[in-house]
């Protein structure tokens, strides 16, 4: 059986700590990917502005754990949902949680 620990896992977009119980295999993955997934949210930043220079970003792109979605045009006074997410993005960068967040 592994040995199982608790990972401190801090929320990017709260700040907020939870532990989670880990074995110690899957611990050390996550680990040591934290700094490749602050690399790959600076190369993706970059991505998306040189795209929306060059062309049209759709207005919304939600990317979770190998799930994407894409919405062409959004409205947000006429979706509560996409409202209240479009207002905690543009809350986020005024954190400084190690969340990234843009305006273009």
């Amino acid at each position: 059986m592994a040995m199982m620990v608790k990972v401190p896992v801090v929320c990017s977009r709260t700040g907020r700590t939870e532990e989670v119980d880990m074995d110690l295999s899957a611990a050390a993955d996550f680990e040591s990917m934290l700094p490749v997934k602050t690399a790959e949210k600076t190369k993706l930043i970059e991505y998306m502005h040189k795209v929306e220079q060059e062309s049209c970003m759709p207005d919304l792109v939600v990317y979770y754990k190998g799930h994407a979605v894409v919405f062409d045009t959004v409205s947000p006074r006429s979706d509560k949902a996409i409202n209240r997410l479009i207002s905690e993005i543009a809350g986020s960068k005024n954190k400084e949680n190690g969340g990234t967040s843009t305006e273009t």
